[in-house]
């Protein structure tokens, strides 16, 4: 409540009007559902939980996500990174003030749902995992669309890319709000007396599977309000701290490893850490988008690098760079634990004599790594590359978006018009996974062979640009 950020948004968003008319009219529902429904108890259930969804769900992450650039359209954006704000103040204002207005009223509606929960005769199953999860995944979103709020941002996408970012946030919470559903509602055994499922973290912690998910989210969202806060930093021209995706990947892969399902075997470890490799992957792809090099990061660079006193080694270098040697490091290394897989033919032997979940996930391990993991990682490097290329040459206007449109055309296009011509050799070269079938190898040599071509490319525009 002290946070001026969060007062500046309560001020403008909870007007007398709305606090008032939210909970009449849930009121007049709830009277007229209680004159008419033989069992309101199930209603006010169900309705809740819907209303909550929709409002503080999908509404609020709307609002999480035109935070930043509704500011940006107003002009006073640039005011607020001038505040003496901190970057935890900024983004804890922005996270719960942006959708003040859709907690008050979802408020309401859990409200609701509890009071059909506790009034219920049957009673209501994981009440404290339901309301943990729902309250959890809410967070999760609004601090996400505050990130991207940021990120896009920064992008130049305006009021096109807000609504675009609102939609596609909107779509992956009505997701997690599914899987959170299945977990809470599909929980029970029907073979075993409603038992709840049990999920065993770590070998030596029990808990039912609804509990587990609303813990999931609860983690997740604590790491959606890091990640609302380093975009904060950003803005506010913070040094980046690299270290924060390294130990996100990290935790993510941890907690695959420990997480055991009733009746399954545990994820072997080699395909958790596969796991966080990927995460790492997909944040040296965020970074490259937000931060390409350009002529004037080279430049800043470079001076770095001879600076005196010297500046510590990773400011040096783009995050991403630094994410992605240390993606390749670990994919490499987890290759080589695993070792050459067998060939397709004897790996579809094997998986057709599997007779358990065990001998699945061992197959799994050994293929992973080398067919999946290192080739995403071999594939941001062929794709950092090219857009190196377009944002060190001087003549491009935009040169990201130049770079992501000949990226999806090498990856989509040009393998759907081979394959149309039956020109399999040449789809499989453009786009080394189609290859899968062929080797388990394939799409990593493949994509070995994108990055060198593409790092050829890129050191001769870079000695051509160093010379002039």
């Amino acid at each position: 409540m002290f946070n001026p950020e969060f007062r500046r948004y309560v001020w403008l968003e909870l007007t007398r009007h709305r606090l008032i008319a939210v909970p009449a009219l849930l009121a007049v529902i709830g009277v007229v559902v209680v004159a008419a429904a033989p069992h309101p108890s199930e209603f006010f259930i169900y309705s809740g939980l819907g209303i909550f969804a929709a409002l503080t769900g999908i509404y609020g992450s709307v609002r999480a996500f035109g935070s930043v650039t509704d500011e940006l359209r107003d002009r006073t954006w640039d005011f607020q990174r001038m505040s003496a704000l901190s970057p935890w103040s900024l983004a804890l204002g922005k996270v719960a003030g942006a959708p003040v207005f859709a907690w008050y009223a979802g408020a309401w509606a859990l409200g609701v749902f509890l009071l059909g929960a506790l009034t219920s005769p049957e009673g209501f199953a994981y009440l404290t995992a339901t309301f943990v999860g729902s309250v959890a995944g809410c967070v999760m979103a609004h601090a996400m669309g505050v990130s991207m709020s940021a990120a896009t941002a920064r992008l130049g996408l305006g009021a096109k890319g807000r609504r675009a970012g609102g939609l596609l946030s909107a779509l992956a919470l009505m997701y997690v709000l599914s899987t959170l559903s299945v977990l809470l509602f599909a929980g029970r055994r029907g073979d075993s007396g409603g038992k709840p499922y049990i999920v065993k973290l770590f070998g030596a912690i029990d808990l039912s599977l609804p509990a587990w998910g609303a813990l999931t989210l609860v983690l997740l969202s604590a790491w959606a309000l890091v990640s609302a806060w380093r975009m904060m930093a950003r803005e506010l021209r913070e040094p980046p701290i690299w270290s924060i995706w390294v130990v996100f990947a990290g935790f993510l892969a941890l907690w695959m490893a420990g997480t055991a399902f009733e009746g399954q075997a545990s994820l072997p470890t080699i395909v958790a850490l596969g796991c966080g490799i990927i995460v790492l992957t997909l944040a040296a792809y965020i970074g490259l988008m937000l931060d390409p090099l350009t002529g004037v990061a080279r430049t800043r660079f470079a001076r770095l690098r001879q600076a005196s006193p010297p500046a510590a080694w990773d400011k040096k270098l783009p995050q991403w760079v630094i994410h992605g040697g240390i993606a390749l490091v670990l994919a490499l290394v987890a290759v080589a634990i695993t070792g050459m897989p067998p060939s397709m033919a004897e790996l579809a032997a094997t998986g057709n004599k599997a007779a358990n979940t065990t001998q699945v996930t061992g197959l799994l391990a050994r293929t992973f790594p080398l067919a999946t993991v290192l080739p995403l990682v071999l594939m941001f490097i062929r794709d950092a590359a090219i857009v190196t290329c377009f944002t060190l040459a001087r003549s491009q206007k935009r040169p990201v978006a130049t770079a992501v449109f000949y990226i999806a055309l090498l990856n989509f296009l040009l393998p759907l018009l081979f394959a149309a011509l039956q020109l399999t050799p040449l789809a499989y070269a453009s786009m080394p996974f189609a290859g899968l079938p062929y080797a388990v190898w394939f799409p990593a040599a493949g994509f070995a062979v994108h990055a060198l071509m593409a790092l050829v490319v890129l050191w001769a525009l870079h000695g051509r640009s160093a010379k002039s």
